[in-house]
C-alpha cells in the first residue's frame, strides 16, 4: 500500500528508484551506438515471492534473454530467444538450434520484408507492386508451382482506391478460390452515410449467386448497425453513446437455422467492461437465459474514515463475490489541507 497526503504526490525523483517497489515484470534492454536494441533480458516474479522490494533478479524471478542483429542501415534481419539459457550474443547470428531457435528476415532492392525464415528453416515470401502493396503471400516457399504442402499461394488485388478488390487461394486441387470485397456504400444500400471508404458486402468463394453475400449498413458515425449473413438471416445491432453494441437483434431468420435465440444483449460495467449478457427468444422476446462475466474476482473496496464518525476505527470494507471481509488499515492522519488520496494495492 502506498499513501499520499497533502495536494502533491510524493517526490518525482522517486520515480527513478525502484528500491522500495514491488516489482512483478522487469525488461532490461542493451541498444548499440546507432540506438539498436541488441539485446533484451526480461523478469517475471515468482508467485512464491510477493514481499522483497526492489529489481528483480533470477532469485525474485524467472530470466528470459533475446537478441537482435541488424544489417548496415539499421533492419533487423535475425532474432534468438534464448530462453533462460546463459548463451552470449555473437558478434553474427548462430545457427538455429532446439536450444537457441533463430528467426531470419530478407530484404529486396526497395527495401521492404519480402522473406522470412522460422526457426525450422521455413521461408515465407511476399511479393509487391509498384506502389508497394502486398500482391501475393506465400508460405512454405520452395520456387515450384502453388500447392496445398508448399508454395501455399494467396493472391491480392486492389480497385483504384487502394482498396482491397479481392483474395485468392490458388489451388490446384479444386481451382483458385476468390473473395471478393465490394466498398462503397450509401441510403440505397441501407446505410445513413455516403461512403466509398467503407466494406458494403463481402462474396464468398462458395457464393451461388450476386445476391449470395455478407452485406453492411453503417450510421453516420461509420459503425456498422446491421448485416445480413448469405443464409438471408438479418442482424441489427444496438449502439449505446459510447459505439458500444448493447443488443444484436436477428429481424429476419434464414432457411434452415435455428430461430430460438433471436436477441442478445449486452450490458456493460462502469469500467466498460462486460457485465452481464443476456439472450431473448425474439427480436424484442422474453429472456431465456442470463449470464454474469466470467470474471472470478469481482471486488469493490470502500474506505472508512473515523474521523467522519462513520466508524470506530478505520477499516478496509472488501466485498469480493457477494463475501464482505473487514480488513483494518492505516488511514493518514489530519492534516490542513483538505485533499487526500489512499492507494490500495490489487
Amino acid at each position: 500500500m502506498r499513501l499520499y497526503t497533502g495536494p502533491q504526490p510524493e517526490p518525482y525523483a522517486a520515480v527513478s528508484s525502484v528500491a522500495a517497489d514491488l516489482v512483478f515484470e522487469q525488461t532490461v534492454p542493451t541498444y548499440d551506438q546507432a540506438g539498436n536494441e541488441l539485446e533484451t533480458e526480461s523478469f517475471r516474479r515468482y508467485p512464491s515471492d510477493v514481499a522483497t522490494t526492489g529489481p528483480l533478479d533470477t532469485a525474485l524471478g524467472r530470466r528470459g534473454r533475446s537478441a537482435t542483429w541488424y544489417d548496415g542501415v539499421g533492419r533487423p534481419i535475425a532474432g534468438v530467444d534464448y530462453g533462460t539459457a546463459d548463451f552470449e550474443r555473437t558478434e553474427s547470428p548462430p545457427p538455429s538450434t532446439d536450444y537457441a531457435p533463430v528467426s531470419l528476415s530478407r530484404y529486396d532492392a526497395a527495401g521492404q520484408a519480402f522473406e522470412s525464415v522460422d526457426p525450422l528453416g521455413r521461408i515465407s515470401r511476399s511479393t509487391f507492386d509498384a506502389a508497394e502493396r502486398l500482391t501475393a503471400s506465400i508460405a512454405n516457399y520452395t520456387g515450384g508451382c502453388p500447392g496445398n504442402v508448399t508454395d501455399v499461394t494467396v493472391r491480392r488485388t486492389y480497385d483504384a482506391g487502394e482498396r482491397l478488390r479481392t483474395l485468392t487461394a490458388v489451388n490446384p486441387d479444386t481451382g483458385d478460390q476468390t473473395t471478393t470485397y465490394v466498398h462503397g456504400v450509401s441510403a440505397a444500400t441501407g446505410s445513413e452515410l455516403a461512403s466509398n471508404e467503407l466494406l458494403q458486402s463481402v462474396v464468398y468463394p462458395d457464393s451461388k449467386d450476386a445476391a449470395n453475400r455478407v452485406a453492411y449498413a453503417y450510421n453516420r458515425q461509420g459503425e456498422a448497425l446491421a448485416m445480413t449473413d448469405q443464409n438471408g438471416t438479418a442482424h441489427v445491432y444496438d449502439l449505446d453513446g459510447l459505439g458500444r453494441k448493447t443488443a444484436d437483434r436477428v429481424t429476419t431468420v434464414g432457411s434452415g437455422i435455428d430461430a430460438a435465440v433471436r436477441r442478445l444483449e449486452t450490458v456493460y460495467d462502469e469500467r466498460q467492461q462486460v457485465e452481464t449478457r443476456a439472450s431473448y427468444s425474439a427480436p424484442n422476446g422474453r429472456l431465456i437465459q442470463r449470464r454474469r462475466s466470467s470474471r472470478r474476482f469481482r471486488c469493490h473496496r470502500r474506505a472508512r474514515d473515523s474521523r467522519r464518525g462513520r466508524s470506530p476505527r478505520p477499516a478496509l470494507w472488501r466485498s469480493c463475490n457477494g463475501q464482505t471481509k473487514r480488513r483494518p488499515v492505516r488511514l493518514p492522519e489530519a492534516s490542513n489541507s483538505t485533499d487526500s488520496a489512499v492507494s490500495f494495492a490489487s
